[in-house]
């Protein structure tokens, strides 16, 4: 079977009727869309047989049919795994248990949400997260004078910037990069619209301050998609938030605090733009473009070729920059 974009494939045995057959299984597709092609694979007879006796299943060895909704990840299934091709109506009935400690060990390990260490890494990240923009937040309610609060919040926006560019660039962590990378933005956003305030409080900030707020996340977002490369796509979409959010502070300060009015600005220009990010997408994703023949020798040779598993990477970047844009 043909490879996923990212190339994550489950590599197993399906064991049917008449033959077994190792088969590479994309990681993340769900097995019902796999289903068709490893029937023919395991005989093009038994397509036609399923209908009349309620389908085929997979299934480990003396266990429950697998759900077909889930992907191999998902359901736990490793590399080297021996997979049953069964007629449904032919399931060995639910096991009995006479220890409850056995049926609560065999319960666990079926369980595809199991506790690991991508859950601890999640919550790691997810309260450290939710510590540092809590941080964040007292820095921005501290009060004045607020050039105090302007410079601590730059200096952890930048000692944080420089954490996550160490975690993507020397440790490969990208999660934890993408994670410090996103809460030095806050940290830049609060330092800017403190830059100005003087000893003014938070409610009585101005279109202006809002400005060098935006002014200071577009910086940090361009600096963060250069140092967390591998999640461009994130960072160019807030810098895009950045620009928008500083226009239309500008224009509510030239008309007067109209802040409708630059609302409407920065609505019509975007539906301007809209036709064009197609294109910057794919220049962004450096998605390789036709070639169209110069002469009619290079028609007749028709030698253009492409890299089939570059193109789809690509193709998935493409469409990470446009939604991002």
């Amino acid at each position: 079977m043909a490879a996923t974009a990212n190339g994550e494939l489950t590599r197993v045995t399906i064991v049917s009727p008449n033959t077994r057959v190792d088969l590479a299984l994309p990681a993340e597709v769900p097995l019902a869309e796999l289903l068709p092609t490893i029937l023919r694979h395991a005989g093009e007879e038994l397509a036609d047989e399923g209908a009349s006796h309620g389908g085929w299943v997979l299934a480990r060895l003396g266990g429950q049919p697998l759900d077909t909704g889930r992907s191999t990840s998902q359901l736990s299934v490793r590399d080297g795994e021996l997979l049953y091709l069964t007629m449904r109506q032919k399931m060995a009935p639910e096991m009995v248990f006479d220890d409850v400690i056995e049926a609560v060990a065999t319960a666990t390990n079926n369980r595809g949400s199991r506790w690991d260490q991508h859950s601890t890494r999640k919550f790691s990240l997810t309260v450290g997260i939710c510590a540092l923009l809590g941080g964040a937040l007292a820095v921005l309610l501290a009060g004045p004078p607020q050039l105090y609060g302007a410079i601590t919040a730059f200096v952890v926006a930048t000692i944080l910037l420089s954490t996550s560019a160490v975690f993507a660039r020397a440790l490969r962590a990208t999660d934890a990069a993408v994670a410090f990378a996103v809460v030095s933005l806050a940290f830049a956003g609060v330092g800017g619209l403190l830059a100005g305030a003087g000893d003014r409080s938070v409610s009585e900030l101005t279109a202006a301050n809002v400005v060098m707020g935006a002014s200071a996340i577009l910086v940090f977002a361009v600096l963060a998609l250069v140092a967390v490369a591998d999640r461009a796509p994130l960072f160019l979409g807030a810098a895009f938030c950045a620009v928008a959010l500083a226009v239309a502070s500008t224009a509510s300060m030239v008309l007067d605090g109209n802040a409708a009015l630059g609302a409407a600005i920065i609505a019509g220009l975007t539906f301007a733009l809209i036709p064009i990010t197609p294109m910057m997408s794919l220049r962004l994703a450096r998605v390789p473009m036709p070639q169209l023949p110069q002469n009619v020798e290079e028609l007749k040779s028709d030698a253009y070729t492409v890299n089939g598993a570059q193109a789809l990477e690509r193709s998935t970047r493409a469409n990470e920059f446009l939604t991002a844009m």
